[in-house]
């Protein structure tokens, strides 16, 4: 498919562009403000000292910013997948970064529930390993457009 053809399908596409690359980059962005107003208000409860307060409110603004570039990320290969610029073949990275994505996750809360002691131990191990997991997933999306852009000689579509 060209990039000026419309793609023949059932569904009108959500402002010329399809619902999942919408869907990918508000999901992300409203779920990262969420989880930053929310593990916010928790450590404001739990916290004994200054650092933990302050650690722990940089995670979570680390992951917002790392949740937002995700959402942009993948609004990105979402389009290059929907304007025929992304085949199978140059996805295999992004592919593979979900599955090393997903052993951090399992071996992180693994860990996790066995070495913490306290419920801001809990939340900002979790922060940190919801970080590592959309710092992989970033990176399998930039593999994906790199790829793309690299395959087509097009730039990519912002």
């Amino acid at each position: 498919m060209k990039n000026y053809e419309k793609p023949a399908t059932a569904h009108a596409p959500l402002l010329g562009e399809p619902f999942e690359a919408s869907l990918s980059l508000w999901g992300c962005v409203l779920g990262g403000l969420a989880l930053c107003g929310f593990s916010i208000l928790a450590l404001r409860r739990c916290v004994a000292n200054e650092l933990e307060a302050l650690v722990g409110i940089t995670l979570a603004v680390l992951d917002l910013f790392l949740l937002c570039l995700l959402g942009v990320l993948a609004r990105q290969v979402h389009l290059a997948v929907w304007n025929g610029k992304a085949i199978w073949r140059s996805r295999r990275l992004e592919l593979v970064s979900h599955a090393v994505g997903l052993v951090v996750l399992v071996f992180g809360g693994w860990r996790l529930e066995i070495a913490s002691v306290g419920l801001v131990d809990v939340l900002t191990g979790a922060l940190l390993i919801l970080g590592f997991y959309a710092t992989i997933l970033c990176l399998g999306c930039w593999s994906t457009l790199s790829r793309s852009r690299s395959q087509s000689g097009l730039p990519w579509v912002f």
